[in-house]
């Protein structure tokens, strides 16, 4: 049956021929607006300081902060046994005026160094960052199957099967990982223009892409369907890039990103499976609503 009343429209449709875009539809019109948007986003990091409280959460916590400890450490160490390399990534003008004497190529020498010190940087947190993705592969099922369990008992989780998310986190790894190499490749030329400070921070900002992208899909795995994934996506655009923003801030912490990793992964949990409980609502409603 369809309703006409002027700029409203109203259908009942059986669920057995509902699109996934109907859905979509019917959900983001009954969606937060942007007064408690930031209210929203609060939800997830409260009731995560609640899982943290828990023993299997805790010790989830720890058990990877011995490991991410030991290859800071060891990638540090090898980085400053080859801190030339990095100093060399500089135009040679500048290194030659910096080794000579006077205060001011003094000063010179220390802001190389100190750039050179953010590049090492870098780069370690990259690659923990790789060994984090696949870390959360085993970490990812656990906790989401924790916080569905604790939190969110009535929500049915609907992941693809074992090897269909294996087979999609591979090739989305891959995609983003060989993507974000070549923008690299890019990044390292500006060192041959003088534009090296450039090329550090857009490095920095292809790997958040890389990082988040990665993450929030491996999660959502082991949540919701890939086709209900790129709903979420659709919908949650603006919230999940902040949210993305401050859960990727601590991986530039010393110490403090030894332990990030089970909470990023609990974060994002909570707002996937915040949303996704309303979503399956919206799907077990019998009216779908459309203002124009």
């Amino acid at each position: 049956m369809i309703q006409f009343n002027c700029n409203y429209c109203k259908f009942i449709l059986p669920l057995s021929i509902r699109t996934p875009r109907e859905v979509m539809i019917y959900f983001t019109s009954n969606s937060i607006n942007s007064r408690n948007f930031f209210a929203f986003l609060q939800t997830p990091f409260a009731m995560t300081f609640k899982s943290l409280k828990h023993p299997k959460i805790l010790a989830l916590s720890i058990v990877p902060v011995f490991f991410i400890a030991c290859l800071y450490v060891a990638l540090f160490i090898t980085s400053l046994y080859h801190f030339n390399w990095f100093l060399q990534k500089f135009p040679a003008m500048w290194l030659n005026y910096a080794v000579q004497d006077g205060l001011l190529n003094t000063c010179v020498y220390v802001v190389l160094c100190l750039f050179a010190f953010i590049g090492i940087t870098i780069l370690i947190v990259f690659v923990v960052g790789v060994i984090s993705l696949i870390i959360t592969c085993f970490f990812a099922p656990i906790i989401v199957q924790f916080t569905q369990r604790e939190f969110y008992p009535s929500t049915l989780l609907n992941p693809p099967s074992f090897l269909e998310s294996l087979k999609l986190s591979a090739v989305m790894f891959s995609k983003t990982l060989l993507k974000f190499l070549i923008l690299s490749m890019f990044c390292s030329l500006l060192d041959l223009i003088g534009l090296g400070l450039i090329g550090m921070i857009l490095s920095i900002f292809f790997y958040f892409r890389f990082f988040c992208v990665n993450l929030n899909y491996e999660i959502a795995l082991n949540i919701m369907s890939d086709s209900e994934y790129k709903i979420f996506l659709q919908h949650n655009a603006m919230p999940i890039t902040v949210l993305n923003g401050v859960l990727f801030i601590p991986l530039y912490l010393p110490i403090i990103n030894f332990f990030v990793l089970p909470w990023q992964i609990l974060v994002l949990s909570h707002f996937m499976l915040n949303w996704y409980t309303k979503f399956s609502l919206s799907k077990d409603e019998e009216v779908i609503e459309i203002l124009q």
